[in-house]
Formats: structure tokens, sequence, C-alpha cells
């Protein structure tokens, strides 16, 4: 097709561009931007009076759903009348509506649109509009709309959901818009199809920035020529909707429709597929196909044939299963009813009518995609009330609720019969005696995932008058058939080959013919092993039906038996089934076969029925065993200890036994003899580990040296091989360690009525009893160089260690440490700290004299033992300076180790002790300055917080405050200590001469712990400059983030300032702390990781990131307040290299949370276990963490 355009003279002179299209471009709805529905007013207007009752938005429909699928309410849109910005104002008419319709009309313009009115609970959508449409090509279309939300409004709607749907029926006008209505099937289907639709578009409506706000959402579907749609939208308040169209993708290129096939004449549904015409004619195919033999889908998704289609990809969600390839939809669907001649029958002891029908359905292709269902129809009756009393049909279909005037029948495509055609017969019955007039219906619905489709049937009727003869007596008699099917209904347990239980079911359905039978019925139900009765293994018999059956448990030879009287029996259908539960018996199974019988009689024994079924055949006969073999292999014995009391030898034996072939006929059994053992008191066999089918007496474990273990040839393993894992044990807790020899020795034979084969084996060793090893216990001392304490002396700190291995439990070790001085080196104190946790604890002592500080410390050898064999023990000591040009020190370490009663014990290495020279740096002179103006009071404010114990941060600030109080010595320079957590301390006031000893001491037994609380170290800092004569230089030292906002110490750090006291910030890491820092004190920031040079007249924060910068910084400091101190180099202050550390944040809040209470104990052996034969016991050391 060619288009043509052509220009026609417009309003005022201008031109209009018309386009000849058509039928595929053109839009396919009605009215889709509302202009043509009548609005009296301006503004938002509800459904007129007049019109109440009438399709008002016709052709489109509305209907809202307020609560559930089960209730509409009327008049769910309103009609919204504008005139563009600045005409009428939709601010005060409500709700903040837009004031331009989605047309881009000019200013002025009278337009229209529509907006939902209600919402839903739950998120769910206020209501549906819809607009049905007949597809006039086969192709794809596309819908389009504007929608727009309310200005100002919170938060966007949704999701919700615009789709094409197809309509398997038209959808009727609900009956009257009053404010509740039922919904009719059409409307509930075309629903359910919009929330179900995977292509259906999914869209939000925004919050509008102004009230001419309009988006833009679309949604494309492939569609069939003939197939009714309908382009449905859900809605609710906040939705107004405008410019809606309907057009083919592909409309402008060959043909009237664009390329796709028309609506071929006379093809469609047929009489059937639309619901007119004559009812009893064969039903159409389900949907508007055409040529039922034209391999295109009729839904346009592409050849259904093709397992990768392309018109309907693969769903992403759902990955192709190899076994269960794609189906096609069902094309054509039909539906027939066929009826017998009507027969007099008797039911329930009522006389009447019996009716069989026959409903053929038949599909193409088959099998097919989606389900199918229809609805079997009954109850057009007259003279009578029928009843549809059963069915049979393939295993795909399921018919509830019968008996019953109606059933609904539903089958999966994937389970319809290859052929094309199910045949399903149906038993009708109406207890009657007159005539009586019956018309018998069918009708059916397809679904698939493009929606559902109806598929119409037909109807068969008839007449029927009983005959002159008494329809209450029939003249064939009852006929009974008895079916018994039985299937496990567990997993089988095994306990070996041939030991084993399994649970059964077993039903057993008896039917008749509908005659019912006078007297009472009878049934027996036998389960046998052949010919051993096992009736008991039947642990119950039930049924739905009024049998009455002998109770559990049930004797070998009485099987139970039920009871049911005729009149009681079902009629409708004239069926009963009983349900046996029974356990099968694995070796009298394997061996005789089982089998299980209902047997069906009268009250006089005569047969009625049987059924009998085989649950288990017997196994064939073993063979003999030809051959036969046994071997013993032993590792070799090991000291333990039996049961916590007895003190021996352990052996662990493998004895392996092969026959050939196995299994066999018969049994193999040994006796495992373990009571030859010379040099000890005697053997037992503790335990032996075999498959399950070996049994031994007398059990292993009950302290017997010898136990006969046998097996049954059935349960033997078919490799021809069994091992069992013998442990044995050897009492030597009363005799002397000595060695010993053990014979340990298996004899056995196969079973002497299946061809015998007797096998031996025997294994011998010998145990010598292992030297004591040896005793060991060595010390080591390690020191760091000794540090300046102020210009007096040094400090001095060690580690002594001992390592222990092999010793005797309960000896005492005591370690000595000796601090020695000369020319003019004075040792003036030391402490030796043992370490904490021990069970024995730790005494320490020691004493000071002319030039020499002892010190000792004694522990146990189990505390030795416990902790790995390894104590170290700190060691703390001050050398003070006399006169003397060259002073020496020596730190030296010993050990004793007593019994109980003092009495040395003789050992390598004892009393030998391990010393350690000192090397003691020069001390700082107090003569760096001039003047004593120059110094300056310094205040140290020092965090000791709980993540001060990370990464060295509190040896750090020891040694950094050390270092300062040296850097700011001399020149009258004052110092005080103010230490704090979630509490501040003084903890030296100030002035306290610097350096100051007691800062020094103060700070050498700092522990951290606790919050981090400025506002409260602030606080107490600001009471100490208040009293201060001479303002001080604080410095605030700090590694961590404040527990309460910095803002809280703001007013504190101000009163200081003003009072002429400079603060400067130091911290120990950077990061987030140092963020905290400077929005306190301020953004002047020395880096001295980057090089920068303190300056605490002008730096708010410094930050010292690495330790070995430490005494550099302050240095600096020291200077700026007195530049004498240039002269004296940092390695006069002090030099301590320190790595560097990240800021790891505090770890101990001020209040923390209770935590629930966790306890994990672990226990390992510190060294092997030395046997005492004297003591008839073990030392054997553990370590025990908690």
């Amino acid at each position: 097709m060619i288009a043509k355009f052509r220009l026609t003279p417009g309003l005022a002179g201008a031109f209009v561009l018309a386009l000849a299209l058509p039928a595929g471009a053109q839009n396919l709805l009605q009215n889709g931007g509302f202009e043509d529905i009548p609005a009296p007013a301006m503004g938002r207007n509800l459904v007129p009076t007049e019109l109440m009752g009438q399709n008002w938005i016709a052709p489109w429909r509305a209907l809202a759903l307020p609560a559930a699928l089960n209730t509409f309410r009327a008049s769910p849109v309103e009609l919204v009348r504008v005139d563009g910005p600045g005409g009428f104002d939709m601010s005060n008419n409500a709700h903040n509506l837009p004031e331009s319709d989605a047309s881009n009309a000019a200013p002025g313009t009278i337009r229209q649109y529509v907006n939902g009115r209600f919402v839903a609970p739950g998120g769910a959508p206020g209501g549906i509009l819809w607009q049905s449409f007949t597809a006039p090509c086969s192709g794809e279309v596309e819908a389009r709309a504007w929608v727009a939300g309310l200005v100002g409004m919170p938060e966007p709607f949704g999701p919700k959901r615009m789709g094409i749907e197809p309509l398997n029926a038209p959808i009727p006008m609900l009956p009257g818009y009053s404010e509740y209505e039922r919904p009719n099937p059409e409307v509930l289907a075309l629903i359910q199809s919009l929330a179900n639709d995977p292509d259906a578009a999914q869209f939000i409506v925004p919050p509008a920035q102004s009230r001419n706000d309009w988006f833009p959402i679309s949604v494309t579907r492939q569609v069939v020529a003939g197939q009714e749609y309908a382009l449905a939208m859900e809605m609710d308040y906040s939705t107004s909707v405008d410019e809606v169209s309907l057009t083919y993708t592909d409309a402008l290129t060959v043909g009237d429709c664009g390329g796709v096939d028309a609506v071929p004449a006379g093809s469609g549904r047929g009489d059937g597929g639309n619901g007119t015409g004559n009812p009893d004619t064969p039903t159409g195919p389900v949907g508007p196909t055409g040529d039922p033999a034209e391999p295109d889908n009729p839904d346009g998704r592409g050849d259904p044939n093709k397992p990768d289609d392309p018109g309907k990809p693969d769903d992403p969600g759902k990955p192709d299963d190899p076994d269960k390839p794609d189906l096609p939809e069902a094309k054509q669907i039909f539906l027939k009813k066929a009826c017998e001649a009507p027969v007099a029958d008797v039911q329930n002891g009522q006389p009447g009518m019996a009716w069989r029908c026959e409903v053929t359905v038949a599909a193409i292709p088959a099998p097919f995609a989606g389900s199918f269902q229809f609805t079997e129809d009954a109850s057009a009756i007259t003279g009578a009330s029928g009843l549809i009393t059963g069915y049979s049909a393939s295993p795909g279909w399921t018919c509830p609720g019968l008996p019953a005037a109606q059933t609904s029948c539903t089958i999966q495509g994937a389970d319809f019969d290859a052929s094309g055609v199910e045949t399903l017969s149906f038993d009708l019955f109406a207890p009657a005696t007159g005539p009586v007039a019956w018309k018998n219906c069918v009708n059916g619905l397809y679904a698939a995932d493009d929606g559902k489709r109806e598929v119409r049937g037909n109807c068969d009727g008839t007449e029927w008058k009983p005959d002159g003869d008494d329809p209450g007596k029939p003249d064939k008699p009852t006929e009974f058939d008895v079916e018994k099917t039985c299937a496990p209904s567990g997993e089988r347990q095994e306990f070996s080959p041939t030991a084993w239980v399994q649970p059964w079911r077993c039903e057993i359905t008896v039917t008749t013919n509908g005659v019912p039978y006078p007297g009472p019925i009878t049934l027996a139900d036998d389960f046998h092993f052949g010919s051993v009765p096992g009736a008991s293994q039947i642990q119950s018999i039930t049924s739905a039906d009024p049998w009455v059956c002998t109770p559990v448990p049930y004797s070998p030879g009485t099987p139970p038996v039920c009871t049911i009287q005729g009149s009681q029996f079902p009629a409708n259908p004239p069926a009963s089934t009983l349900v046996v539960d029974l356990v099968m018996a694995g070796a009298i199974a394997d061996q005789n076969g089982a089998e299980n019988c209902a047997t069906l009689t009268d009250a006089r024994g005569n047969p009625l029925g049987r059924d009998c079924t085989t649950l288990h055949d017997p196994l064939p006969d073993l063979p003999k065993p030809e051959q036969a073999g046994i071997t013993k292999t032993c590792a070799e014995p090991t000291e333990q200890r039996h049961n916590g009391t007895l003190w021996g030898l352990g052996w662990e034996c493998d004895v392996t036994v092969t026959v050939n072939p196995a299994p066999f006929a018969g049994s193999f059994s040994f006796l495992e003899d373990a009571s030859g053992v010379i040099g000890a008191a005697g053997a037992q066999i503790v335990s032996v580990n075999a498959s399950p089918g070996w049994s031994c007496t007398p059990a292993p474990g009950s302290g017997q040296a010898q136990t006969s273990c046998s097996i049954n040839g059935a349960d033997f393993d078919p490799s021809g091989q069994e091992v069992l894992h013998f442990e044995l044990f050897a009492d030597m807790a009363n005799v002397p360690e000595q060695p010993v020899t053990w014979e340990n020795c298996v004899g056995g034979a196969t079973d002497p009525a299946s061809n015998p084969r007797e096998v031996s084996d025997c294994v011998t060793t010998t145990w010598t009893p292992p030297a004591p090893p040896t005793p060991e216990l060595e010390i080591t001392k390690i020191c760091d160089d000794p540090v300046p304490a102020g210009t007096t002396g040094w400090d001095v700190s060690c580690t002594v260690t001992i390592t222990g291995a092999n010793l005797q439990p309960g000896l005492e070790i005591t370690i000595y440490d000796m601090l020695s001085g000369s020319n003019g080196a004075n040792p003036q104190s030391g402490t030796l700290s043992g370490p904490a946790g021990l069970s024995g604890g730790v005494q320490c002592s020691g004493s000071a004299g002319a030039g020499l500080v002892q010190r000792n410390c004694t522990v146990s050898t189990d505390d030795l033992m416990a902790a790995g064999g390894t104590l170290s023990f700190p060691y703390t000591g001050h050398i003070g300076l006399d006169a003397g040009s060259a002073p020496e020190a020596t730190n030296c370490a010993s050990f004793q180790l007593r019994d109980s009663q003092g009495n040395g014990v003789p050992m390598p290495n004892v009393g030998v002790a391990q010393c350690v020279p000192l090397t003691l740096p020069s001390l700082p002179t107090t003569t760096g300055g001039t003047a004593p103006d120059c110094g300056v009071d310094v205040l140290f404010v020092v965090d000791r917080s709980g993540s001060m114990r990370h990464y060295n941060r509190i040896a750090q600030v020891r040694s950094g405050v050390q270092m300062a109080q040296n850097a700011f010595a001399g020149n009258g320079s004052n110092g005080g200590l103010i230490l704090f957590n979630q509490m501040p301390n003084i903890a030296v006031p100030l002035p306290d001469p610097l350096p100051s000893s007691s800062i020094a001491n103060t700070m050498a037994s700092l522990q951290a712990a606790g919050g981090t609380r400025w506002d409260r170290a602030f606080a107490l800092t600001r009471q100490v400059v208040t009293a201060a004569a001479e303002k001080p230089l604080v410095l605030f030292i700090t590694d961590g983030v404040p527990n309460r906002p910095w803002s809280f110490s703001s007013a504190a750090v101000n009163d200081i300032r003003a009072q002429g006291s400079r603060i400067v910030g130091v911290t120990i890491g950077a990061g987030t702390v140092t963020q905290h820092l400077t929005a306190l004190l301020g953004g002047n920031v020395a880096n001295t990781a980057a090089g920068d040079i303190p300056d605490p007249f002008t730096d708010d924060v410094v930050v010292i990131p690495n330790g070995t910068n430490m005494a550099a910084v302050f240095a600096q400091m020291a200077q700026a307040y007195c530049p004498q101190k240039a002269a004296q180099g940092i390695g006069d202050i002090i030099d301590l290299r320190l790595p560097a550390v990240p800021y790891a944040g505090d770890d101990e809040p001020e209040r923390p949370a209770p935590t629930p209470p966790t306890l994990e104990i672990t226990k390992r052996a510190t060294g092997p276990c030395r046997a005492d034969a004297a003591r008839r016991q073990y030392h054997c050391s553990f370590r025990v963490d908690v």
C-alpha cells in the first residue's frame, strides 16, 4: 500500500495535513482523549444524576475496588474539565489536580481528562479502567497513554499495571450502578488477567512538580484478527489519565492490515465459539484461529512447533528443563457430548432412572501449554432431582465434588493424550417413580499464558418413564469386584543385608454393579510369607465407610476381618476402599517372599470376590563357600589408662576374613583370643568395630579376654572380605614395670552344614618400657636500653623467661634477678612481676643494698607445664647517678629448683646466672636556658581510655609524656598531670618542677580502661587553670573519639583560653580523632609525618602518627619557649623508637550495653605423658584456656 497525503484548507487560511490511513494504522480505541463525554461544569465532575445506572463514560468502562475483588463501587472515576494554565484554579477545586490535559492545547482551550477516585488498603489498586475492541488484523499493537499525579504528593504511588488482555467473552454491564455490586465472572477474569499478565507494563506515577506534568506510558502485544481484547489500566485516586491510543506498530507496510492477516470470512469461534447458534452443533476452536490446519500460532506468538519460539522468548526466571520441553498453546479445542438411553435402576434403596453420558474432548495440538476445564451440568431436570454419581477418565482428569448436579473437570495440557482425544464417562441417576425430562450440557474454558478462552459444548436430552413392573425390584443380582494394590509407604531401614524392615500400604477397593445387596459383606485380609502366616505384621486397617474390623494386634495365623451391611455400602459411586498398613520383615521375606490377599464373602462364607498381590519375591538360594581364610595384624602396644583407673598397655588388631564366593549359604564364626599375655596381670577385649551383620559373644567391653564372633553368609560383603577392628588392653597396675609378651590368636570356620572351612592365625609382640625423658629447664634475660629519667638517673626494663620440659610435677622454681652498678651507677629500686592467672600463684620478694637490688619470684613446675613450658617475668628498675665519670650497670638472672621439702633438685644450669650489661646513655642537663624566665608551666591532660591498650599506645603515651617533661625541664618549668577516661582526676597537682618524678612514676603504672569523655576532662582542666597563678600550656594528648560530641567541651575550652592558656591537642594516630580535635580547638594543624614543625603559639592540633617523631616534636615545642634549648640534641632528651600505629577507636564506652556472657574452654597437652611405673600412674601436663 502507498500512503497518500493531501493538504486541505483549514480555519483562518491554515492547511491541515490529512492522511488516508489503512485499518491497521488507525486508533482502535474510541474517545481516547475523553472529549466526547458530557461534563456540566469546570473542574471535577462525578456521574450526573440523570445518567445514574448508565455507562456514563462509554465506550470506556470503569469499576472501583475499594476493599477486595468481590465488591465494586459505582462511579470510580471523575471527568475533569480544564482550560489550561491561568484559567480555572484546580488547586482550590481539590487535591491539586492537573490544570491542563495531556494534549498540549493552548491556554484557554477547554479540554477533559479522567481521574481516579478511590484507593484500596494495602497498596492494592483502587479501580480498573478499560475499553474493549476487536482486532481487525493479526500483528503487534501498541497502546500509549499519558498519566499524571497530584501536585505536592509526598511520594510516588504505584506500581500500577496497563495491559492488553484477551477476552473469552464480552463483558456484560453490571445490573445498575448502585454503590456496591457483586462482580460478574467476565470482569473478574479481566482483573485477574491483568494482574497475572507478565507482559503488562508496570508504571509508577511520580509526584507532579507543577499542575501541567504528564508522563507517557506504553505497552505492546501480539493480537489475532477477529479476537476481542480489552485495553485495561489499574487506577486509584492519585492517577489522572488522558490521550489514550492503540495502533498497530507495522501498520504502514503492506496491505490494508499492514502485512498481517485479516479476519478470514467464516472463521473464528464457530457456533460454539461465540455462544450463538445451535448448541447441539459441534464446538469451534478455542479462539478465532482461521483455518485449523494453519501452522501459525493463533495468539501471534510464533510457531508453537518450534522449541525456541522467537515470538515468545523464554522466561528468564524459569530455566529450561531438558526433560520437559516447552509446549505450544492449543490452537483448537472441541467439546462433544453423547448419552446412552436411560435405564431403570435402584440406588440406595430408591428406584429411578440411570443415565450414562460421554464427553469427548479434542485438542490441536496435544499435549499443549496451559490447562482445560469443562463443566458437566446435569441440573436441568423436571420430574425428579438428578445427580452425577460418578465418572471414569484417564489419570490426568479431576472432577471433584461428586455426587452433585454439576462438576468441573480439569486437566493440565501437559497431561493431555498425544492422540489429541480424551473421553470421559459420567453416570447420572434420578430417583423417580414417574416421568422424567432431563437435559445434560457441557461447556469449557481453556487457560494459557495469554488469558482464558471459552469453549462451547453441546447438550443432550432424554425423557423417561418407568416400566409397568415394580422399579424397586431389579431383575439383575448384585455383582462384586475386589481389587488390591500395594506399594512401599516409607524408607527401608537396613540393619544388615538380610535384616531390614520397610513399611507398606495396601488399598483394597470393593465395587458393585450398583444393585443393592441385602445382607452383610465380610472382607478378610490375609498377609503371608510363602506358607508362613504373617498377619501379625499388619499394623492397622481403616476405611472412610462404616466397615467394622477386628482390633489389632493380630496373631500370625489370624488375619483381620472387616464387615459392612449391604444397606450401608456406598451407592454413589458403588465402591468402598479399605487401607491396610503393614511392616515387611526382611529376613523371612527374602527367604519365602510376601503376598497379600483380600477375600470377600457373604454371611455364609460363600465367596463374592478375591484379589491377591505380590509384595516381595524370594531371593534365590546362595552358593556354598568354596574357600575361606583369616589373617590377623596388630599395631605396636602403647601405654594408656583404661576406664580412667587402670594403667597398662593398649593393643589394636585387625582380623580379616575372606570367603569365596560371597554371599554364601550358612554362616562363618571365629574365636578372638587375647589371653596369652606374659608380664601383665591380665588382658581383655575392650571393643570391636565391624559391619552390621556381625555379632560377638560375650560382648567386648565386659572384661573378657575371649569372644566368639559370627555372621550369616547372606550378610557377608559381596567383595568376599570383611575386616573387624579389635581394641585390647593388658592390665599392668599391680605388677612391676617389665617387658610384656603378648600372643593374640584367632581361629574360625564356616558352617559345618555348608561345606566347612577351618582357618586360624596368631600375632605375637613384645613391649619394652621406655626410658624416662630427660628433664630440661633454662633461663634467659633480655633488657631494653636504659631510658634517662630526668637528669638524675635511668629507668631499666627487662624480661626474664624460663622454659622447661619433662619436669617432675610439684617442684618449686625460684627466679632471682639482680641489678648492680658501679662507677657512680647506684641501683635504687627494682620490681620482678610474675605472669597473671597462674593456678598456684606467684610469690615475689626482694631486698636492696649498696649498689645492688635483688628480687626473686617462685612458681611451680605445674604452672610452667600448664603454660606450655614457657613463663615470662617482666622486670623494671631504677638506677640513680652518684658521683662518677663512667657509670656502669649489669642485670643478671638465675634460678633454683627445690622439692616440696625445700631440698635442692639437681639440674643443669641451676644457679648459673644469665647477665646483660646495661649501657647507660648520657643524662640531659638542666642548663639549657640562660635565664629562668624562659621556662613554661605545662599541664599534661592524658587519655587513658580502653582504646589506649591497642597497638602499643599506652607505652607510647608513657614514653611521650616522659619525653615532654624532659624536653621542657629546667629554666623554672613546672608541670601537672590530669588523667581521664569517662571520669578525670588530678594525678599530679600543678606546679611540680620538671622533670617530675611524680609524673614519671604515675605514667609508669598507667593502665588503660573505660570510655572517652573530653567534656569532663576540659571541665577539670578549667578548674586547674583558674587556680594556677601562672597560666600553663595545656597539652591535651588523646587517641580516641569522644563519647559525647566535641561541642560539649566548647565552653570549657573558651574559658581556658580566655584566662591566657594555650591549648594544643596532640593525637596519637590520625584520622577521625584529628577531625574531632580540629573541630573543637581550631584548624591550624601541624602534621609531623609531613615534616611540619609544631609551634605551640600558633598550632591548635599536632598530629604524631609515628612514635619515632615524638622526641623531636616535644623538643621543638620546648624550643619555641626557650630558643637556647636548640643546643640540646634530641638524643639528650631521649632516644626511643616506637612503631607507627593506626587509629582503632575506643572499645570501652562509658556505659557499655550488657551482653550475654560467653565461655569457651580449650584444652591441649603441653608435652608427652610420662609413665611412672613405681607409682603406677602417668604424669601428664595440660593447658586449659578459658
